[in-house]
């Protein structure tokens, strides 16, 4: 194996420019091609610093292309709030809206874990600063993580391996204490997800030697352990009539309430998913026509925001979850839409009194308010749905391309969970033959079967 190619780093003499009064000393030096400068009041500093530089090249140290100093140096000076901000904003167009607060919820525990011993108490507002400040370009570090935050020189395994204990669990109230419990382990992925390629990036740069956050502990091998199916649990969902009731509840005072009512609708008849029947247009609506043929729903778009802080104006619409998708336009599902549009014919389907989408906060609010004590979430009005067109034995693929699914993942998430499945598959299975059939005689038991030969 060959040696790395170290980077090229020429100094040059000392000058002293007398045009430049107040830091009439500089020093010049190139990497790899870019010319790097600095100046200084005082020659015996502006020595200092040059012969740091050339110290530096003699223990073959690497530089940075980008500050023209050694790694060494830029891991002292940056801190692991500075690195963060940088890598956010590096990464920032590459995510979405959704990614976007996923990531920065992660980083900001990270950030507010990974301190100086003698940091002061968090100011109350802080986490929200932090967020901010890692979203946006032009805005200041918190005063607060700028004091405390530790220097990549002091981030190792060690360091890593206690934040991470900490990352990974969270305080609850128990009695008249604080208890720390561990977090989901769904959670736990998602911030190891987010955290992990932060420090990885941190060494490509050179600012790490290695990645020095905790790899996922590897479990007892076992064979043929088979993996648990993410099974919908169809007694917990709302009934048809019990979801009818729900979305015909949402209709109140509030004008808006009936544009909730069909978006609910649109979920509950058609399986689309909530940020597609916010998004829906009606351009993209094909009703049923009166000699029969059967109406459909164009899905192609869906609502991408995540909250003003993580999205850009531009980034409101995008493609949906699955591929586009033609979802059934039943007759009760176009009545609704009828009496709701009257002669509209384009535009959104629902949207609020300035023209724009409805908020994924705004429609939760308003179903929160109608489901009351049950835990039943919008989501569940979809899964409804899905589990009724199994039951009503509608072919397993053209379900799958309704929902927008592959029909392995269509079975693995309601056909098993179907209410009496195991059941009522034992009868059918029971009455497909005559047990009278197969049940031997005695002049059957015994003839002798013998092969028949052609030309024996």
């Amino acid at each position: 194996m060959g040696r790395r190619k170290r980077t090229q780093v020429r100094v040059f003499d000392l000058q002293t420019r007398n045009d430049r009064p107040k830091n009439p000393h500089v020093v010049r030096w190139v990497v790899e091609n870019k010319e790097k400068s600095r100046a200084f009041p005082r020659k015996v500093t502006a020595e200092e610093f040059r012969n740091s530089i050339i110290a530096a090249i003699e223990d073959r140290e690497e530089f940075s292309t980008e500050s023209g100093l050694p790694r060494s140096w830029d891991r002292e000076k940056m801190t692991l709030a500075a690195w963060t901000k940088t890598w956010v904003q590096e990464q920032r167009s590459t995510w979405e809206p959704a990614t976007r607060r996923t990531a920065v919820e992660a980083l900001t525990l990270l950030l507010l874990i990974m301190v100086k011993p003698n940091a002061t108490a968090q100011p109350a507002t802080i986490k929200k600063d932090i967020a901010t400040w890692l979203m946006k370009a032009d805005v200041d570090c918190p005063a607060w993580l700028e004091k405390f935050s530790v220097s990549l020189a002091n981030v190792d395994e060690r360091a890593c391996e206690i934040a991470a204990n900490k990352l990974y669990e969270k305080t609850v109230k128990r009695g008249d204490d604080l208890v720390q419990i561990p977090r989901l382990p769904s959670t736990i992925n998602r911030y190891r997800n987010n955290v992990a390629p932060l420090f990885k990036a941190a060494v490509e740069r050179g600012y790490l030697k290695t990645q020095p956050w905790p790899a996922p502990k590897q479990g007892k091998k076992r064979n043929k352990v088979r993996a648990k199916t993410k099974a919908v649990q169809v007694e917990k969902l709302p009934t048809v009539e019990t979801a009818f009731e729900l979305i015909n509840n949402m209709v109140n005072h509030q004008p808006a309430s009936k544009g909730y009512r069909i978006i609910g609708a649109c979920i509950l008849l058609a399986g689309l998913r909530p940020g597609e029947a916010r998004a829906l247009r009606v351009e993209n609506l094909l009703f049923p026509t009166e000699d029969g043929g059967s109406g459909t729903i164009y899905i192609d778009v869906a609502d991408k925001r995540a909250g003003s802080l993580f999205t850009d104006e531009d980034e409101e619409f995008g493609p949906p979850k699955t591929d586009e998708r033609y979802a059934p336009m039943t007759p009760a599902l176009a009545a609704i839409l009828k009496e709701y549009l009257g002669t509209r014919t384009e535009g959104l389907l629902v949207s609020t009194r300035s023209g724009r989408v409805v908020t994924q906060s705004n429609f939760w609010t308003a179903w929160e308010r109608t489901r009351g004590t049950k835990t039943w979430r919008p989501y569940d009005l979809r899964h409804t749905c899905a589990t009724n067109w199994l039951r009503a034995a509608i072919d397993v693929r053209i379900v799958a391309d309704w929902l927008g699914h592959q029909p392995s993942v269509l079975l693995n998430n309601y056909a098993g969970a179907m209410d009496g499945s195991y059941k009522r598959a034992a009868e059918i299975a029971a009455g497909l033959f005559n047990p009278d059939d197969f049940t031997s005689t005695a002049e059957t038991a015994d003839l002798e079967v013998r092969p028949t030969i052609e030309g024996a």
